[in-house]
């Protein structure tokens, strides 16, 4: 009776065991190493993946069964080697030797528990084995006997079931047994190839460290040697390591997408993307297609570009940024992204030059509407403007467009000369750099014109020629300010030199139409003369301050032309003034030649007379121009030897009764022009000497024309006029 409960309760497990094990199939299967359960559905899959099946849908579920069934070790069709794959694939070698001591441990305890079991049960059981078979004999020789019916039949199928329930009860010791013989042959596998199953761990484990480079080696090399071997195991550890460098690449280009904006970090990020791109092929979607992962430089790049336009936008947001403040933000990003893409060896690129061309758009159009906004502005808007000068609303609007065009400049010649970027990167640029520097030129020149005119019709000469320098100093600081300054590099003063010497050129058309206006107005000689000499010493000192003497800016034509016209001018106003005064002085001596001797002078007044217009004559030229006074008093010196040598020479023979005074007067004029006169000059007074001497010959006349001289006291009427000319 023990033994058939026994019996039925056996029966009753070993048929209950199937219902239990479908029931955990669609949940979890029970894992033999010992670790947490493994989701049946996820094991399935990866198992099928690893296995490469591929059928209908009307045999899908049959073999996700068949599948299970190769999964669950307590099946008879359990895969022991395909079980390591698709639940234990991504486990280290050290793991999968804790679980097979786990097993081993397992399995020895089942073993010792059934050998126990036998030891105990075995007697019993071999007894019920021998009296069967002494029973199946009687009962044999009892159907010989009786044949088929009785109760020998009924005892005969009796003792088979009771057989069958033995053998069934020790088929679990049986199975455990086969099952750990399968599960040691795949440890074995394992550990003969170990430098295959290691491979999905040291990649794990070199990409959690950061060690790209390494990961790739690793990645590089099992391909290589994989090379040319198929089979489903090295395929699947080629699978893990593909899927482990995807994951790993995803987490980089989200932390690309969505990370802080660090340049070093994304080098990092880029370099290692790059890295693992070198030693894994094309990844293939399930359509068979080639899918690209993207270009993690473009999507920095991308950032980056779309932040500085950002922060552009925010700086020149206000209607009036800081134009200086905007170019330097604008200078900081474009370099932060040529930076960037040069270290990524980039710069070639379409794209690269696309991402320049896009910040660059950005920068240069809120500076060219904040160029055009001040060339637009009308010079003259209101009444109240209307009561100034055109030129200093004129300079103002050029001064704003000087400050805007010198902050794209000094960022062009920065990017451009001090960086030395290819032209194309910098084309918008440049473009924006020339277009400001013609328009300022072409408004500066304006400027000049507006200077050398007169605001008023009756206005002096020279206050206009004092404006005009004046104004001309405003131009050329601007000038100088904008394309002179010593912050930029020679090559950019040396590209602005031909725009300076443009206004170089018209600073000289506009003096020369001051030179003009002074032979228009005819205001007198020495007034025109004036005007002449500050014209000329204006321009030597102005050119001197702003050290465009010598440079080679500007045209020499239009130097030769102005310096000819004005030595032309002053020579003509120059002989105006001398021919003028010495018809008046040629008068004089006329009368002075004519005029009776009185004995109780020594010299006549008309003598007199003739030196105090020569007198005059030099102090009205000191007066007014002083660097011409020595030069004029020479001349008419000159010529008033000359007329006296004429006059007295042509009228010798009504001079002859007057001839000693006379003598003693050349003496005095001797005396007078010796100091100042040129040496034609003395020369010509002294042969008017010698003329006089011969007609009326006197050995005391140098002696008492030195007197005379020298007599201050007794011969104060030529104290003054022998004083200044002498």
């Amino acid at each position: 009776a023990d033994r058939r409960r026994r019996r039925d309760a056996t029966r009753g497990a070993s048929s209950s065991a199937p219902d239990a094990r479908r029931a955990s199939d669609s949940s979890r299967v029970e894992d033999a190493l010992g670790f947490e359960g493994v989701d049946a559905v996820a094991l399935v899959e990866r198992a099928r993946a690893t296995a490469g099946e591929d059928v209908d849908a009307w045999d899908e579920k049959r073999a996700r069964r068949a599948t299970l069934a190769r999964m669950t070790t307590t099946e008879e069709g359990f895969d022991a080697r395909a079980y390591l794959v698709a639940a234990h694939g991504e486990r280290t070698r050290e793991e999968l030797a804790r679980g097979a001591t786990r097993l081993e441990a397992e399995i020895d305890a089942v073993r010792a528990s059934t050998r126990m079991s036998a030891a105990e049960e075995l007697p019993t059981v071999l007894a019920c084995l021998d009296a069967m078979e002494d029973a199946r004999g009687v009962l044999r020789r009892g159907r010989e006997e009786a044949g088929e019916f009785g109760a020998t039949a009924e005892l005969e199928a009796r003792l088979s079931r009771a057989w069958k329930s033995a053998r069934e009860s020790l088929r679990e010791v049986f199975a455990i047994e086969e099952r750990r013989e399968k599960i040691a042959r795949a440890l074995e596998a394992m550990e003969r190839h170990e430098d295959v199953f290691g491979i999905p761990g040291a990649v794990r484990e070199a990409l959690s460290r950061g060690e790209y480079a390494r990961a790739a080696e690793t990645y590089r090399r099992a391909r290589a040697a994989f090379s040319g071997k198929r089979s489903r195991v090295l395929d699947a550890v080629l699978d893990e390591v593909e899927e482990n460098v995807k994951s790993a690449e995803e987490r980089m280009y989200e932390r690309l997408y969505v990370g802080d904006l660090d340049d070093a970090h994304a080098e990092r990020i880029v370099t290692a993307l790059q890295t693992l791109k070198l030693c894994r092929p094309a990844l293939t979607s399930s359509q068979g297609e080639v899918t690209a992962a993207g270009n993690a430089v473009h999507i920095y790049l991308d950032r980056l570009v779309e932040y500085a336009c950002e922060e552009l936008t925010n700086t020149a947001s206000s209607d009036d940024f800081d134009v200086e403040t905007l170019s330097r933000g604008y200078r900081a990003l474009f370099v932060r992204v040529w930076r960037f893409v040069t270290l990524m060896d980039t710069c070639a690129s379409s794209y690269a030059r696309d991402a320049s061309t896009k910040i660059q758009s950005v920068y240069v159009g809120f500076m060219k509407s904040r160029f055009d906004n001040s060339l637009n502005k009308r010079t003259i808007e209101t009444d109240a403007e209307q009561a100034n000068r055109r030129f200093d609303v004129l300079i103002d609007k050029c001064a704003k467009m000087s400050c805007i065009g010198f902050s794209l400049s000094y960022s062009y010649d920065i990017l451009g000369t001090r960086l030395s970027l290819q032209p194309d990167l910098l084309e918008a640029l440049q473009q924006q750099y020339t277009r400001f520097s013609v328009s300022l030129r072409v408004h500066l020149e304006q400027a000049l014109k507006l200077a050398a005119q007169p605001l008023a019709q009756d206005q002096r000469l020279e206050t206009t020629t004092q404006s005009f320098f004046r104004d001309a100093r405003v131009v050329f600081q601007i000038t100088a300010e904008y394309w002179l300054d010593e912050r930029f590099t020679p090559w950019m003063i040396n590209a602005g030199s031909r725009d300076v010497g443009s206004l170089i050129d018209t600073f000289y058309d506009a003096a020369r139409s001051l030179v003009a206006l002074a032979r228009e107005l005819r205001r007198g000689p020495l007034a025109s003369l004036a005007a002449l000499k500050q014209i000329e010493n204006g321009c030597a000192v102005f050119f001197d301050e702003f050290n465009f003497t010598g440079t080679g800016i500007g045209n020499e034509a239009n130097r030769v032309a102005f310096r000819d016209d004005i030595s032309r001018t002053t020579q003509m106003f120059l002989d105006e003034f001398v021919g003028g005064e010495m018809s008046a002085i040629i008068v004089a001596v006329r009368r002075w030649f004519a005029a009776p001797v009185e004995k109780t002078l020594e010299s006549r007044p008309e003598c007199v007379d003739v030196l105090h217009r020569v007198r005059s004559t030099y102090e009205s030229a000191t007066s007014t121009v002083p660097e011409l006074a020595t030069a004029i008093s020479q001349d008419i010196a000159a010529r008033l030897v000359d007329a006296l040598r004429s006059e007295f020479t042509s009228n010798l023979s009504q001079l002859r009764p007057t001839a000693s005074t006379l003598r003693v007067e050349f003496e005095l004029l001797k005396l007078a022009l010796d100091a100042r006169s040129t040496k034609q000059a003395r020369d010509g007074a002294s042969r008017l000497v010698d003329l006089a001497a011969r007609v009326a010959p006197d050995d005391d006349a140098i002696a008492r024309a030195r007197a005379i001289a020298n007599d201050a006291q007794k011969h104060k009427h030529l104290l003054v006029a022998l004083g200044r000319l002498a």
